[in-house]
């Protein structure tokens, strides 16, 4: 998967310190929380992201446009747990053809 540097430097970083402190038998995560055996809060980790000019708003976005233009959305709606309707939603956004946008740009002019 392709990431921007910085992001993949961050998880690079992250993957080397969760492997060390694995401890067989007990729950880990990727980016645990401050809380034993739980994950850190989406909100957390958005912020720390922003911390690192990694906006989630536009990643979210082109990743869900990727993802449903590559799998079936009743796949890809069981995979992250989202609603079918908001699946074929997205579907929507991403197999838009513009021709709206044209006609209406060619009646500006």
């Amino acid at each position: 998967m392709l990431l921007p540097p910085s992001l993949a430097t961050l998880i690079d970083q992250q993957l080397a310190n969760h492997q060390r402190g694995i401890i067989p038998g007990n729950t880990h995560y990727l980016f645990p929380g401050t809380v034993p055996n739980r994950p850190l809060r989406s909100e957390s980790l958005g912020v720390q992201l922003l911390r690192h000019d990694l906006g989630t708003p536009a990643a979210h976005n082109t990743a869900m446009a990727m993802l449903i233009t590559d799998l079936p959305a009743v796949v890809v709606s069981d995979m992250i747990g989202i609603n079918i309707k908001t699946a074929n939603q997205w579907l929507g956004y991403a197999r838009n053809n513009w021709t709206d946008y044209l006609a209406a740009r060619q009646e500006d002019e």
